[in-house]
């Protein structure tokens, strides 16, 4: 008996490692069969978001670089990947500095974002001066009266005024945007006790426009709605804005006639439909 047994012993776990061997080749067989798509899915998944992944940015403004402002604000973008990018965040970001007639972002081999934009690159540079309450000038006081030898003159008067308050620097456009701006001296002061309209901003953009266009300018200088018009040896002249561009044009083609009007003037008024010479 013990002899048969030792027999049995002897055959039976070679069959069983057989058995078992086959049943982990099969176990391996059917895993690696479904496992296998899921692991090449990880790594194309993996390789599309890196080829995705902006490392570098082609910006153009009117068919030039862009400016070091505009490139700043697409810099927040590397890293990220192009499908999820908020196009509509980015260019929100970049109006603020630069007013955009037309935008377009698309995706470029190497990683790259490609930006073009279009828009209006002429604006005035301008000190603005934020206060709680507009001076009271001399000529305002004396409103009555043609007499001019009292007073100083407004636009001297203001520059006075505007050495001892803080400034803060803007660009304004002729849309009517008003955005920020690097440091720097500007002939155009802005004084302010709120934030202009956008058709404040557009009608001053447009009387710099048209005043350098006929005077010889020191200065402009701008309290709530009236413009100050700084000029060399000559009389101040005051605008209202907005403006009537016409009436406006035809005055200043006539300013030095008005000038001799009255001797030793100081101010020509153009607020009103005759000019008032003080």
């Amino acid at each position: 008996m013990l002899q048969r047994r030792s027999q049995r012993l002897s055959v039976n776990p070679s069959k069983k490692i057989g058995r078992r061997l086959k049943v982990l080749i099969d176990w391996i067989r059917v895993r690696g069969i479904s496992i296998l798509p899921a692991f090449f899915s990880i790594i194309l998944l993996v390789l599309a978001y890196s080829f995705f992944t902006i490392k570098k940015i082609d910006c153009s403004l009117n068919n030039l670089p862009c400016t070091p402002e505009i490139v700043e604000k697409l810099n927040s973008a590397i890293g990220s990947n192009s499908i999820f990018v908020n196009q509509k965040k980015l260019i929100d970001s970049i109006k603020l500095i630069q007013p955009l007639e037309k935008h377009n972002i698309g995706f470029k081999m190497l990683n790259t974002l490609d930006v073009k934009l279009v828009g209006n690159t002429n604006s005035h540079q301008v000190e603005v001066f934020f206060v709680k309450d507009f001076p009271v000038l001399t000529f305002d006081t004396d409103r009555g009266s043609t007499i001019s030898s009292d007073w100083i003159r407004p636009s001297q008067e203001l520059s006075l005024y505007l050495k001892e308050n803080d400034r803060t620097y803007f660009e304004i456009w002729e849309n009517g945007t008003l955005t920020p701006s690097a440091s720097g001296s500007a002939s155009i002061k802005l004084v302010i006790n709120e934030k202009p309209t956008a058709q404040t901003v557009s009608s001053l953009y447009n009387l710099v426009r048209v005043s350098h266009k006929y005077l010889d300018l020191q200065e402009i200088i701008v309290l709530g709605n009236r413009v100050f018009l700084r000029q060399l040896d000559q009389p101040d002249i005051i605008v209202n804005i907005p403006f009537d561009e016409a009436i406006v044009t035809e005055a200043f083609q006539s300013i030095k006639n008005l000038a001799t009007i009255k001797k030793d003037a100081k101010v020509i008024d153009l607020r009103f439909k005759n000019p008032i010479i003080r």
